[in-house]
């Protein structure tokens, strides 16, 4: 998350045209709040969207909305389907099922995932916008690809998107293990 809002905070310096015109939510409850590591990294997060809001946000616009509380599910669906972009770029992940939540509430066939390819789920979503977390050139290339992909593209992309997340559903997991 702390790279994923370092390539946000470094779009906002290259791009000033965007500011006041988008904002990223960053959903970010800590997994276990007695583990020293996972704290210090919550407390990271939140100073980082801090210092980003304190440098770029204004009276009627915050740039980062940072929830650090569980969200129902249903809200959840909400702000999928309200997102343009849906920003999925951990350093390493298993199969990141949040990635396959986006696309399948993504009844407008609409929208743009971008993925770390070190998430399980890029094997079996290779329509996402693919980029490597560690790179800063690369997240910062791949978020502006999608911001700036072409409404054919998006919807061409979601199609096989929610296609592949329709075979690769829990019966073909339940199949294959």
């Amino acid at each position: 998350t702390q790279e994923l809002l370092q390539a946000y905070e470094r779009l906002l310096n290259r791009r000033p045209e965007l500011r006041n015109k988008i904002t990223l939510m960053v959903v970010s409850v800590t997994a276990n709040p007695h583990m020293t590591v996972y704290r210090r990294a919550q407390r990271n997060i939140e100073e980082l969207a801090g210092r980003i809001n304190g440098r770029f946000g204004e009276l009627d616009w915050q740039p980062i909305v940072l929830i650090t509380t569980a969200q129902p599910f249903e809200d959840l669906i909400a702000h999928y389907r309200a997102a343009d972009i849906c920003w999925i770029t951990p350093l390493r992940d298993g199969l990141n099922l949040v990635a396959k939540e986006f696309c399948a509430a993504r009844t407008d066939e609409d929208g743009v995932l971008v993925l770390s390819e070190f998430t399980g789920a890029a094997v079996e979503l290779p329509n996402a916008v693919l980029t490597n977390p560690y790179s800063s050139r690369a997240m910062d290339a791949t978020i502006d690809q999608a911001l700036n992909m072409a409404p054919a593209e998006r919807r061409m992309r979601m199609r096989e998107l929610r296609a592949n997340v329709r075979h690769f559903d829990v019966g073909h997991w339940a199949r294959h293990c």
